[in-house]
């Protein structure tokens, strides 16, 4: 099992989450082992977090690539707000759901979800307006309360062994065989 990993992280991120250099893992025989894991500053179309091995498949696409997770992560329920409606957003989740298992991150209890602020005075409206986003696009949403340090770092770790365990059950690219072309009836 490859042990040294690369997790590139989308420069537009401001606060990203800390992703550990070394993780406690079990591989896929159940053997316990640590990760290296070293992170990349990238410049990413879509999605904030990837593998170096799914770099390349940045815009989703053939049906050759391996299973791709692509993470795009959103602070809180007031960022929501502010981008929910915007056609930008629309077109990140447009790309975002070209991918095989496309997850929309929000770093938020979901108390926040009921509780009206200055930047978000009905916060389900945001949610209703977000999920019918999501639904049709088969986009997956956590919500994963991140406030305190520790938190962040448990999302992180959290991150690192999603991007890592959905490469380790992803077939490699050549032995993925292109479908043989209908003989017809």
């Amino acid at each position: 099992m490859q042990r040294s990993w690369i997790i590139h992280i989308d420069t537009r991120e401001q606060a990203p989450l800390p992703i550990p250099t070394h993780l406690p893992f079990t591989d896929l025989h159940g053997n316990p082992c640590t990760l290296s894991i070293t992170i990349l500053r990238t410049s990413l179309k879509t999605r904030d977090y990837c593998l170096d091995s799914d770099i390349a498949y940045e815009c989703g696409g053939t049906s050759a690539q391996p299973r791709c997770l692509a993470v795009e992560r959103k602070l809180s329920i007031d960022e929501l707000t502010s981008n929910v409606r915007t056609p930008a957003f629309t077109r990140c989740l447009d790309r975002l759901a070209l991918f095989d298992l496309p997850i929309l991150l929000l770093e938020s209890p979901t108390s926040a979800l009921t509780i009206a602020t200055s930047r978000s005075p009905y916060p389900p409206g945001t949610l209703d307006s977000l999920l019918r986003l999501l639904i049709p696009r088969h986009i997956s949403l956590w919500l994963i309360p991140a406030k305190s340090s520790a938190d962040r770092i448990a999302v992180g770790s959290l991150l690192a062994r999603a991007l890592i365990n959905t490469a380790l059950l992803s077939p490699p690219p050549s032995s993925i065989l292109p479908l043989a072309p209908s003989l017809g009836a």
